[in-house]
Order: structure tokens, then C-alpha cells, then sequence
């Protein structure tokens, strides 16, 4: 089992769940397509593969290296998990990485890794980590304690004294609404601007919430593109590869 099969077995979270389990072979036997099973062929090291109540899986840095080849947002995600899960640790990234030198889509999974954080608590988070970051925009502290306070928000740009606020649920009721509509009064007076943003914001509508977060920001579109143009080559949004 590997990729997003595999992460699925580690309790990785990816952005969609794979129609058919994915497997990788030794051997260029039966690839592609087999009705049931989706088979790639690929070089796995004796320690790139553990195994999962008697089924063989690659491991966990193998798995978040292989999604971070592939698709960035399921690299960033599960690199995240994996981190914040205490299931693998950065090193064993980087051996991965080193492993995997010159293979197909390495330097997406470099630049993608390279934001990887154990501070994330959810795929939600991560997703708008990486959308600011692509975006050119500032990168936030996360899990801030507001001073004066016992609030503490998801991330923060304090020079901006931007609050944003991942949010996987689209609406609260009862007691929890109120506490969380005086909690936000509470920041606003402090002299905070919050920010909510929801799992549709970042997916289906990321042109619009970047246009609204540039303007909270009082950021010319033009000048976030100067400063995106202007980051190391390895922080940019990934390549195609040669």
C-alpha cells in the first residue's frame, strides 16, 4: 500500500480519498489500472516499507514524501499530521527527501515540506498556510495568546494585528454562539481585525478570499506579485520537472 492508500492507514489526512487502493511494486508486473487495485511501479528500500496489522505499507516519511511529489496540498497536509502526530520526525523528511533525489516531482516536495509544521492542527490550517504562502502573503505565527486575554487564536500576523481563524465548523448555536460572538467583540476592541475563514472559503472561493484578505491587509495586488516574484526559487510554488 502506498500513497494516499497508505496515508489513509497511518490516519494521515489527504484532500480526497483514493477511488481504488493504491499499491507500488518492485517489479513492472501488472501496473496500471487492474479493476480493483491502481499498481505503480517505483524502488522502495527495505526501510521505506513497515507494515500495517500484517499488511505491507510504505512508512510514514515515505508516504508524506511520495504525497508531496504528487499534489502539494496533500503533502502539506499530511506533513503537518504527521509532525503534529509525533509520527515521524523532520529528519526522517529529510532522509526521505534525500532518498528520493532526482526522482519525478522531488523538487514540489522539497519547497512543499519545507513549510511542513507540527504547530497545525488541521487540514484546514494547513490549506491556508499554504494558500497564503503561494499567494505571496505575509506567513502567520499560529496559536497565539492574545495579551490581556485568555483567548488564543489559530494564526496571526502581528504586524497587520490580523486575526485568522480556520474554521471547520460554518456555524455555532446556543451558548457556544454567544461566547464566541463576545470573544470576537473582545479582539475587535483590542484593536484586531478577525478574519474567518471556512473550508469553502479556501477551496471554492481562495480568488475571493485573497482579494479580501489583500484589502484587510490594505496590500495592492500588484505588489503581492513583486513580493512572490521576489522569494527564494525554492519557495515558490512548484515546478515542472525536467
Amino acid at each position: 500500500m502506498s500513497g494516499r492508500s497508505a496515508a489513509v492507514l497511518h490516519g494521515l489526512p489527504t484532500f480526497a480519498v483514493p477511488p481504488l487502493p493504491v499499491l507500488t511494486s518492485r517489479e513492472p508486473v501488472g501496473l496500471g489500472h487492474r479493476g480493483t487495485t491502481t499498481v505503480r511501479l517505483a524502488g522502495l528500500r527495505d526501510d521505506d516499507v513497515t507494515t500495517w496489522f500484517g499488511v505491507p505499507v510504505t512508512s510514514v516519511a515515505r508516504t508524506v514524501v511520495d504525497l508531496a511529489r504528487h499534489d502539494r496540498v496533500d503533502g502539506v497536509m499530511a506533513g503537518d499530521a504527521a509532525l503534529h502526530e509525533q509520527l515521524v520526525e523532520t529528519s526522517a523528511l529529510d532522509a526521505a527527501l534525500a532518498t528520493a533525489r532526482g526522482w519525478p516531482g522531488i523538487r514540489r516536495a522539497r519547497s512543499v515540506l519545507a513549510l511542513a509544521s507540527p504547530l497545525s492542527e488541521s487540514p484546514l490550517e494547513s490549506l491556508v498556510r499554504l494558500r497564503l504562502h503561494d499567494a505571496g502573503l505575509p506567513q502567520p505565527a499560529r496559536h497565539v495568546w492574545i495579551p490581556g486575554t485568555s483567548y488564543r487564536v489559530d494564526m496571526l500576523l502581528p504586524g497587520h494585528r490580523l486575526i485568522i481563524e480556520a474554521d471547520g465548523r460554518e456555524k455555532y448555536s446556543g451558548d457556544e454562539l454567544w461566547a464566541e460572538k463576545r470573544r470576537e467583540t473582545r479582539l475587535r476592541a483590542l484593536g484586531y481585525r478577525v478574519e474567518r475563514l471556512l473550508w469553502e472559503d479556501v477551496v471554492r472561493r481562495w480568488p475571493e478570499t485573497r482579494r479580501r484578505l489583500l484589502a484587510t491587509l490594505r496590500l495592492p495586488p500588484d505588489v503581492v506579485e513583486i513580493q512572490r516574484e521576489n522569494q527564494p526559487r525554492q519557495a515558490r510554488s512548484a515546478r515542472v520537472e525536467r
